[in-house]
């Protein structure tokens, strides 16, 4: 792949044609060799499959759950008293930090893009210094986010793999109120869920860039079982998760190695014996 890059060129549009393709020279061992070589690496497409089967149908489990338990007219939820999320939670709006202000190192500064589904992506990561006048824009581990802007109501977790962190504009932090009837995790998935989402969308007034405040965020209606209920949802939710987490991390171990084994095999570098 690397030696088609360089043969392109660096013209605006990389363009290889037949005869510089054909120049293009690669080493063949013995057919036997190429068998072996072969079995090893489709066992591996093999399990990356079997993964993926897993992994779609874990995710449609937890989709299909978050639908079941927050729907206004789901099985579970219909002897539930809805609740408007303003008598729940307190939100946060981020801090407007400046490009200007952004280093090296610090704390990691959690923008919209930052914010994706259920996770918090890594990619492209900026940073700021924490002063008296951001203080409160600091977050912990365990807080919720969401998107104001854009593709609304994405809704993640800080861990405290991501720690230090601080809180940019167009998102905004949801926390439970002390005495709130509301667990954390049961609010986690309540937020996730297509009724959160849904609700949001109609509050956005379906504009093509679409945005939302936090006020509008407090006018969303959840169910609210009792406490117990919502400990019991939340063990489900929380185990169709993790299934979905352990699964996607096998397959990026299991796409990993097919990388290093190509590398190795189809070079080499490394010989299957018979």
């Amino acid at each position: 792949m690397q030696d088609i890059i360089d043969l392109a060129g660096t013209t605006a549009v990389p363009i290889i044609n037949k005869s510089t393709f054909s120049k293009i020279s690669l080493d063949i061992p013995p057919l036997d060799e190429q068998r072996r070589i072969a079995e090893v690496l489709c066992s591996v497409d093999e399990a990356i499959v079997n993964y993926e089967q897993v992994v779609t149908q874990a995710r449609s489990t937890l989709s299909a759950s978050l639908a079941y338990y927050f729907c206004s007219s789901g099985a579970e939820t219909s002897n539930s008293n809805f609740t408007p999320l303003s008598d729940l939670v307190s939100l946060q709006s981020g801090f407007a930090f400046k490009s200007e202000e952004y280093q090296n190192d610090g704390h990691f500064l959690i923008r919209i893009g930052n914010v994706q589904d259920g996770q918090i992506e890594l990619n492209n990561p900026k940073f700021v210094k924490i002063d008296e006048r951001t203080q409160p824009f600091e977050l912990a581990r365990g807080d919720i986010l969401t998107s104001l802007t854009g593709n609304i109501g994405r809704v993640a977790r800080i861990s405290a793999a991501h720690l230090p962190a601080a809180l940019n504009q167009r998102v905004a932090r949801i926390a439970p109120n002390i005495r709130a009837p509301i667990q954390a995790d049961y609010l986690y998935f309540a937020l996730q869920s297509p009724l959160f989402k849904d609700s949001l969308v109609k509050e956005s007034g379906g504009a093509a860039q679409q945005n939302v405040s936090p006020k509008a965020i407090g006018r969303v209606n959840i169910p609210l079982p009792s406490l117990v209920e919502q400990q019991r949802i939340s063990e489900l939710l929380l185990s169709a998760e993790s299934v979905v987490s352990q699964g996607e991390y096998s397959l990026a171990q299991l796409n990993q190695l097919k990388v290093n084994l190509m590398s190795d095999l189809l070079s080499g570098h490394v010989r299957v014996p018979a």
